[in-house]
């Protein structure tokens, strides 16, 4: 593990490693979306059974050509970020280690000067919050350096704790699976037809 400033991301190279950071939500761990060794990393440090889809973040709309099929509702999701919410789009060049096998994908760009500066140098990263699966994610850096990370950024932020919304919007209608910082009722302005998801 390496300690970094974000100053030095410029000197990094990324390729078979993982990097830990502050968003607007939570600590993050990422790999480029690319880099199938350093995704199993972010795997084996979490515990994290293979069928539990990564997450990935972009630092521009114009990203999403290259990621995602349904590119005709990007002028809607673009009202939304940057911020804690992330949207199910079906993908394209994603390789389904980071998918958990799905032919969808979440993703977000974040409200976070850190995390963008990180994803401009890097590119797409397959991220997820820094905790063992199943338990509470970590919030602060002495938490984090407990993990097996091959990088960690270690600039103080103010971060929501809160975890993302997610929106399904590769269904019709689009579907709310958690509901986070962003309400439901913020949703419909733009997506009037959202629903919750159901619990049976």
């Amino acid at each position: 593990m390496r300690k970094i400033n974000i100053n030095e991301i410029g000197s990094l190279d990324l390729k078979g490693r993982t990097i830990a950071f502050p968003t607007d939500t939570v600590f993050g761990v990422g790999a480029m979306i690319s880099d199938l060794e350093a995704i199993e990393k972010i795997y084996s440090l979490k515990k994290r059974d293979y069928s539990k889809p990564l997450a990935v973040l972009i630092s521009s709309v114009d990203e999403l050509y290259d990621l995602v099929s349904d590119v005709d509702l990007l002028g809607k999701v673009d009202k939304f970020w940057p911020g804690a919410i992330t949207f199910v789009f079906k993908k394209k060049n994603i390789n389904s280690k980071v998918t958990g096998g799905l032919d969808t994908v979440g993703i977000r760009i974040p409200k976070s000067k850190i995390a963008l500066e990180i994803l401009k140098k890097f590119g797409p990263l397959a991220v997820t919050s820094v905790n063992f699966s199943g338990e509470s994610s970590a919030e602060e850096l002495q938490e984090v350096l407990k993990f097996d990370i091959d990088y960690v950024v270690t600039n103080k932020v103010k971060s929501g704790n809160i975890a993302s919304t997610v929106v399904d919007i590769s269904t019709d209608p689009p579907t709310i699976l958690r509901e986070g910082t962003i309400s439901f009722k913020e949703l419909q302005k733009e997506f009037p037809n959202i629903r919750k998801k159901r619990i049976d």
